[in-house]
């Protein structure tokens, strides 16, 4: 747990990664890390499996103009889990940030149980998705709405098993201001 400076809940999320010190099957699950916000000072980070050193970077932002839902999911045995959301979005204004944990262990090698994506459906709902349907994932998550004159794009591109870095991939996006755009992923 991490003592923060107060934030308003209601236009605040964290984004945040994990990275292990050692690597390997056997550590599976050990660096993911969820980020929870207990309440507007505190900051608790989450993980299933323990036994290694995990190093935990995180950032809680508080938007002025944003308004933020969140909320926890966790779904096992399926592949797509459709989660309402508590008030209706615009999602041309609107994007989604989320954290995971691997549960109920999973197959060792078996990325595609927990590891996911994640993105607004239509107004009312955000979809998650994985490959495979044993195992299981717990997921923190915070939709983001933005009430000036932000825009939000998306989209996704498929990279085939044969690919290997060469060419690079690219995607076409509409132009947009580099001083006043971050990419989330």
């Amino acid at each position: 747990t991490a003592t923060i400076t107060a934030v308003d809940l209601s236009r605040t999320f964290v984004i945040g990664n994990s990275r292990g010190a050692a690597g390997g099957a056997a550590n599976e699950g050990r660096n993911d890390t969820r980020f929870l916000l207990d309440s507007s000072t505190s900051l608790r980070f989450s993980r299933r499996v323990v036994g290694s050193p995990v190093n935990v970077e995180w950032q809680v932002i508080e938007i002025q103009g944003a308004s933020v839902q969140s909320g926890n999911t966790t779904f096992v045995g399926a592949i797509t889990q459709d989660e309402a959301l508590p008030a209706p979005v615009d999602p041309a204004k609107t994007f989604l940030v989320s954290q995971f944990r691997q549960v109920n262990g999973g197959t060792v090698g078996g990325e595609g149980e927990y590891m996911h994506t994640g993105y607004i459906l239509d107004a009312n709902t955000i979809r998650f998705q994985k490959e495979e349907g044993n195992g299981g994932v717990e997921i923190g998550w915070y939709v983001v709405s933005m009430s000036d004159d932000t825009t939000v794009e998306t989209g996704e591109i498929i990279v085939n098993g044969a690919y290997g870095n060469t060419p690079a991939l690219t995607d076409t996006i509409p132009t947009v201001d580099l001083n006043r755009s971050m990419l989330l992923f």
